[in-house]
């Protein structure tokens, strides 16, 4: 298994802590995006979106955003359950949980240069099937 990874990926340090608490080998590659390597034709074909992470299993299944990577690793993985049901809870809503953060982003995204910071904390994901609840929320303009 390979992991493509960068340190100051915070998506990349999700899945770090998948393979680790799961005790799972995976030869760890760095991917430089200060260095624009994310967008070198061989990693473009690894992952045509050109971002990290990215995981390759042995026999060249390839998968690629951090919720998608951590489902998989639950489902062949199954021990300690991370998002299927951690310390006897419900499997998480990770639809639900994966829906907020493509929200925000399209939030951040539409008002990019007014939004200096969004805060969402805590963010509280339902069994599955029932959602998510934001507790608290704060987004701050620029000034």
């Amino acid at each position: 298994m390979k992991f493509f990874s960068f340190w100051r990926s915070l998506a990349s340090f999700r899945v770090r802590i998948a393979l680790n608490l799961k005790n799972i080998p995976a030869e760890v590659i760095f991917v430089d995006l200060d260095a624009n390597a994310h967008r070198d034709p061989e990693y473009r074909r690894i992952n045509p979106q050109m971002a990290l992470p990215a995981l390759v299993e042995d026999d060249g299944t390839t998968l690629f955003q951090s919720l998608a990577i951590l489902e998989y690793l639950d489902e062949k993985y199954p021990s300690p359950p991370l998002l299927n049901g951690f310390r006897g809870a419900p499997k998480a809503d990770v639809p639900a949980l994966s829906q907020l953060i493509s929200q925000i982003s399209q939030l951040a995204a539409q008002f990019k240069g007014e939004i200096a910071e969004i805060e969402l904390n805590p963010v509280l994901v339902h069994g599955e099937g029932h959602g998510v609840t934001i507790v608290d929320a704060l987004v701050v303009g620029k000034k």
